[in-house]
């Protein structure tokens, strides 16, 4: 994994996909000036889970499927625009929280668990 991605997991792992989104944003671009972001940003959490670091859960239930499609269910339901007035496009912060159809569960290497994802 890159230096920069790791500099990203290491700031963000444990937290919301908030921090994660944001910090990915501040080393890659922002993406309402770049949309070729979010398909970074999608890849960028394929990859996570490929290397054990999260899964993807909603509900307290764990995504199936395999990683892409999981991480599909973010893609099909990401926001058409952004707007930080309205939560249904307020990629930055309340989409995560109100909207998003999936988020991290972190996996530590102690086995330990931290759930971050929608209630």
């Amino acid at each position: 994994m890159k230096k920069i991605k790791m500099d990203i997991l290491a700031k963000s792992k444990g937290r919301t996909f908030i921090f994660l989104f944001n910090y990915f944003q501040q080393s890659y671009g922002c993406i309402e000036d770049n949309p070729r972001i979010k398909d970074l940003f999608l890849d960028f959490i394929v990859e996570l889970m490929d290397k054990g670091e999260l899964r993807l859960a909603y509900k307290g239930e764990y995504l199936i499927g395999s990683h892409r499609e999981q991480v599909d269910t973010l893609k099909k339901a990401w926001p058409t625009h952004y707007n930080e007035d309205d939560p249904l496009f307020d990629i930055d912060n309340l989409w995560w929280y109100a909207y998003a159809p999936a988020g991290p569960v972190w996996i530590y290497e102690n086995g330990d668990l931290i759930w971050e994802c929608p209630a």
